[in-house]
């Protein structure tokens, strides 16, 4: 799932951008002409928020936190719903939008597949706390002598 989550956050961040630029050039087109723009502002929304769930998943790749991919589920699941909304005139949006369903999908099934785990708690690193053999005194880290009895460990 690691491969699938690289694959698709990068291919979302570079949909998302693609969806910015156009919309960007069809706002610039449709205001010059006194048009209602409510369409192109979905669609600029739904690319923000595709290049967010991107950016999400790149994030979420490195975590066992089912929290990132609620997240990048929320984010693909209303990105796909206003790619929907504003197909006026902008019909690659439409063909956009299978993206985010593909994505929605996916994220679906990782977060169910995971539900039932619980979120592992990282161990620390250092060794365990030592003590000393002769009188119990709690050791520094590497310590080869006891700081109290000065007894050899």
């Amino acid at each position: 799932m690691k491969t699938w989550k690289l694959i698709s956050a990068i291919i979302s961040i570079l949909i998302g951008a693609e969806i910015l630029r156009e919309g960007s050039v069809l706002y610039s087109f449709v205001s010059a002409f006194n048009e209602d723009t409510t369409y192109v502002t979905h669609g600029i929304m739904a690319g923000v928020l595709v290049l967010a769930g991107g950016i999400i998943t790149l994030v979420a790749r490195s975590t066992k936190k089912n929290v990132y991919n609620k997240i990048a589920l929320a984010c693909y699941i209303l990105g796909l719903i206003l790619c929907l909304m504003g197909p006026k005139g902008w019909e690659n949006l439409l063909v956009y939008s299978a993206w985010p369903l593909i994505c929605a999908v996916f994220a679906s099934i990782d977060l169910f597949k995971n539900k039932g785990k619980t979120e592992e708690v990282e161990k620390d690193e250092r060794p365990m706390l030592k003590y000393c053999k002769k009188c119990g005194t709690p050791l520094n880290f590497g310590a080869k002598f006891c700081s109290k009895c000065g007894s050899i460990q």
